[in-house]
């Protein structure tokens, strides 16, 4: 008998194996965030958010997908923010994080049970976190201060928060952090170090550059990576810098999903720059994922229809971003509207959405 195909259409071998084991329910899931509330963050004013294993933002340019997602990077630098939050976050000062730099209402992200937010006082930002009781809050503890330019005047690391893990990608030719157990945020500093301390790793980096005749070349002294072909008797060898920007990317985010568990990964448009097979690749790869939680912004339809057509339609989110009255705005397609959005260009289709959103 055949597989029963679990998502919105049925689909034809996909170039990921589908792992045996029964996928567990989002609601047995401790670890995922399931309720996201943002208030007053950028171009958000107030949005609430159920979610679920894979969650997608598609819309507009300029909608204020990445301000979402940049509120999860906000909360992942409360935890691996030994470096600036500009890193994280666009913003040229800080009262820039604030809505319509109004510092009179502070930032508040409330994920399950946990609040945190920013408040601007004597000159000063304060970053904070307070866990909600019966709908009040704690005593706020003090995670970090920040001055007007975003320089930090004073911080700690908040563990509650550390399964939230955002990604952007930045080419790098040297990873000089030596922690091995994942890939760290935001950039990957220990990229050599999680493929070199595991075989797997190695192995699924070095296909990448197989497929191509070159060989993959680890110099643990210098933690770098190079690129090497045999003509005759001669070996060239080349920065890893150089090398193809689809092929850089893919890995990282390969990488990223591969040394994680039980952990909520943030992407920002991980298709980006990248060969349209790979895209497909990648969005298999996550719709097959059972031990992560995904929030992603994508403009690519090949990684968006990759997903819904090999993911658990239990499992997926896709959420239209739109901007009304200056504020970003979201609307959760049901799973009609998902099988609806499929059988059209999806990013041609969305108005329609959004006018019966707006209507009902």
């Amino acid at each position: 008998m055949g597989e029963e195909s679990t998502g919105w259409v049925s689909g034809g071998k996909g170039t990921v194996k589908r792992r045996s084991e029964k996928r567990r329910c989002a609601d047995e899931v401790v670890w995922m965030i399931k309720n996201l509330e943002i208030k007053n963050f950028k171009s958000i004013k107030h949005l609430e958010l159920d979610c679920k294993k894979i969650n997608l933002f598609i819309g507009e340019p300029n909608t204020g997908k990445s301000n979402i997602l940049e509120a999860l990077g906000l909360v992942s630098w409360y935890k691996y923010g030994d470096t600036s939050l500009k890193e994280y976050v666009r913003f040229q000062g800080t009262q820039n994080l604030f809505y319509d730099d109004l510092l009179d209402q502070p930032v508040e992200i409330t994920i399950d049970k946990l609040n945190l937010g920013i408040e601007f006082k004597d000159d000063e930002f304060y970053f904070g976190s307070a866990l909600l009781k019966n709908s009040e809050k704690t005593d706020r503890r003090t995670i970090a201060t920040l001055d007007y330019s975003g320089n930090i005047r004073s911080s700690s690391s908040l563990h509650e928060v550390e399964f939230i893990k955002f990604y952007r990608f930045v080419g790098q030719n040297k990873f000089p952090d030596s922690r091995s157990s994942f890939l760290l945020p935001p950039h990957g500093s220990n990229l050599f170090a999680v493929v070199m301390a595991n075989k797997k790793f190695r192995e699924t980096m070095a296909r990448f550059f197989k497929n191509f005749g070159f060989k993959l070349v680890l110099k643990p002294q210098e933690r770098t990576f190079e690129i090497q072909k045999q003509v005759d008797d001669l070996v060239f060898s080349y920065p890893y810098v150089l090398t193809s920007d689809t092929l850089q990317r893919i890995i990282f985010h390969v990488i990223a999903m591969e040394s994680n568990k039980n952990s909520t990964l943030v992407f920002e448009e991980p298709e980006s720059h990248s060969f349209p097979y790979y895209t497909k690749y990648l969005g298999e790869r996550i719709a097959y994922d059972e031990t992560n939680q995904y929030f992603i912004a994508t403009h690519n339809p090949y990684l968006l229809l990759s997903i819904l057509e090999k993911a658990h339609k239990n499992s997926v989110n896709v959420f239209i971003t739109y901007f009304r009255d200056y504020q970003t705005k979201v609307k959760s397609l049901t799973d009609e509207q998902m099988s609806e959005l499929m059988d059209y260009d999806p990013f041609f289709n969305l108005d329609s959405f959004i006018f019966e959103e707006e209507n009902r």
